[in-house]
């Protein structure tokens, strides 16, 4: 029993372990990105100041916007955030021949010029190499190691106490420092002394009735305890210069990290790319001290051992009390890294069947959407469809057909050509919209007392109430997934009917819809608003299972595949 209890432990043990080191990587991270999206000194404050934003509801989720990201083969995981973050917010069209354009021509650029690209990416390399340190460095077990009484000076803080200043002047300056350090040694040596020359002595010689020399005594026990003392310091000291040892690493990796901003930062001028996060951005008076204090030879090198430990302890404290300083480093290396990863996507893609284009935008008064061969970039081996429409799309298909599949593609491209000036297709043409929203996950709220279908009705209220106060001056773009099949299907497909004719008559709107109701694919019949898309019908292999083409065509289908994948799956054997 306790041998198997031994080879389990020693089985969970290194599980621990590397649980322990993934759950502090991912801290690092997390205080990273919340840096790099501060609302004072990050992206989201930069942007929120700068930028219009379209009107974006349930993207984010409908989406996956982060496997999105993680699509796009960023050299940082700062990269893959900015990719992510800047997905989730479509740019406004009065933003169209700004920040938009600028995005798409630094794109532009990295594809056109293979040096630049190159040279890019050997810094985007290096920074890679030292992004590691600087998640660990983020980190809340570094943080907690490293600064233990940072949790109680914040406390201190909060509560106003008068004893924070004295105590963040010992802790976190070098003057305070280093009085503390000889505070603690002359009470230790003190505390060594009095012990070895006057209280062991004292105490033996009450237990042993003065049998022996006490002057002697009183020499051996001062000298063997001040070795002891000394040895403690010795060994506190060696400990805390190992330490000092680990943060200086990882504040070289941020010196460095700074270093290859400024370069990226020249390459962009030299190259007429318009970054929107630079170096040169920071004026705040805090954050181009904390920079400075980073750019200390003290930082330099990677591998110098000689150094005031103190001095690199006391400047922990400084950095994390101003680490969102640092957003615009961290914004200026992700920024760069986001376009290198669209443009190596870019290039690679014009190899294969499902490419890569730039989008173009249209000035028309109605909204519309036209492309060609475009596709979803998170379905292995996608196949590409074509729309050229100014209409509403009613779109059915076969159970498992591909119609959320196409519905998703076609969200992606919007969302890509208003963030990042390209589209996952051969071309792509659309009016930039305001307004994009996307019910493609409804479900019920049961917290709220809401069923399915008491669900799909509020939804549909929104959307209904949305359209309806909509700007003069504004397009609106949404897509929607089999509303109201959360009650009787005939009721729900009157329901469906009546509120897609309803809102089709709408000025400055395109929707897509996907259902199996036969009576909504009439409606393209009657409402001259409307055309109906279908997705091909599969055809049975030489196995007897069905395959499907996922290709987009007009028209309405008649498909109908939901018995035949039930018996398959051996539902009614």
């Amino acid at each position: 029993m306790f041998i198997k209890r031994l080879l389990l432990l020693s089985l969970l043990l290194p599980a621990m372990f590397l649980g322990a080191i993934s759950e502090e990587y991912e801290s690092g991270k997390t205080n990273i990105m919340k840096i790099m999206s501060h609302e004072e000194t990050g992206i989201s404050a930069y942007n929120k100041k700068n930028i219009h934003y379209a009107e974006a509801v349930n993207l984010y989720k409908d989406l996956n916007i982060p496997e999105i990201a993680k699509f796009f083969p960023c050299k940082t995981e700062m990269g893959r955030t900015f990719i992510a973050e800047t997905l989730s917010v479509p740019v406004s069209p009065k933003d169209r021949d700004t920040i938009l354009a600028r995005r798409q021509q630094a794109i532009h650029i990295l594809v056109e010029n293979p040096s630049l690209k190159k040279d890019v990416e050997k810094l985007l390399d290096q920074a890679k190499q030292h992004e590691e340190a600087i998640i660990e460095l983020m980190s809340d077990f570094f943080k907690g190691k490293s600064c233990p009484e940072i949790v109680g000076l914040n406390q201190l803080k909060e509560q106003k106490s008068p004893l924070y200043k004295p105590f963040k002047f010992l802790l976190t300056e070098d003057k305070g420092r280093s009085l503390l350090e000889g505070f603690y040694l002359f009470y230790m040596g003190s505390a060594a002394y009095g012990t070895g020359r006057y209280l062991i002595p004292a105490a033996y010689r009450c237990m042993t009735n003065g049998l022996y020399n006490w002057d002697v005594l009183k020499l051996y026990g001062s000298t063997a305890l001040g070795i002891m003392v000394t040895g403690l310091f010795a060994y506190g000291n060696g400990k805390e210069y190992k330490n000092a040892c680990d943060a200086r690493f990882k504040l070289h990796a941020l010196n460095q990290l700074i270093s290859i901003a400024e370069q990226i930062e020249q390459r962009c001028k030299d190259n007429d790319i318009h970054n929107q996060f630079k170096m040169s951005n920071l004026q705040n008076a805090e954050g181009v001290e904390l920079i400075q204090a980073l750019k200390h030879r003290r930082y330099r090198s990677k591998n110098t051992v000689i150094f005031r430990s103190p001095a690199v302890k006391t400047f922990l404290y400084t950095l994390y009390e101003k680490q969102d300083h640092l957003a615009e480093t961290f914004a200026c290396i992700a920024e760069i890294d986001a376009y290198n990863a669209i443009a190596t996507q870019f290039i690679e893609s014009q190899q294969t069947t499902n490419k890569f284009c730039f989008a173009t935008y249209s000035d028309n008064a109605q909204p519309m959407i036209q492309s060609n061969a475009f596709w979803n970039v998170l379905v292995k081996d996608a196949v590409p469809s074509s729309i050229s429409e100014a209409k509403h799309i009613i779109l059915s298909g076969p159970n498992a057909g591909g119609k959320t599949t196409a519905i998703r593609a076609i969200l992606q491209n919007i969302v890509l050509a208003q963030t990042f000036g390209v589209a996952a297709a051969e071309s792509f043409e659309l009016t930039m919209f305001d307004v994009i929203h996307s019910y493609l996950n409804i479900s019920d709220d049961l917290l709220n007392g809401l069923s399915l279908f008491a669900s799909e009705v509020k939804r549909a209220q929104d959307l209904l109430g949305r359209i309806k106060n909509l700007e003069t001056d504004k397009k609106l773009f949404f897509a929607l997934d089999e509303l109201f099949t959360g009650t009787v299907a005939e009721d729900g497909e009157t329901c469906a009917y009546e509120f897609v004719d309803k809102i089709a008559t709408f000025d400055r709107v395109q929707f897509i819809y996907a259902t199996h109701f036969q009576k909504l694919k009439e409606l393209a019949k009657l409402n001259n608003h409307c055309i109906n898309y279908k997705v091909d019908a599969p055809v049975k292999g030489d196995n007897g299972k069905l395959v499907y083409p996922y290709t987009l065509s007009q028209g309405a289908s008649n498909s109908r595949v939901a018995i035949t994948l039930a018996q398959q799956a051996g539902l009614f054997n």
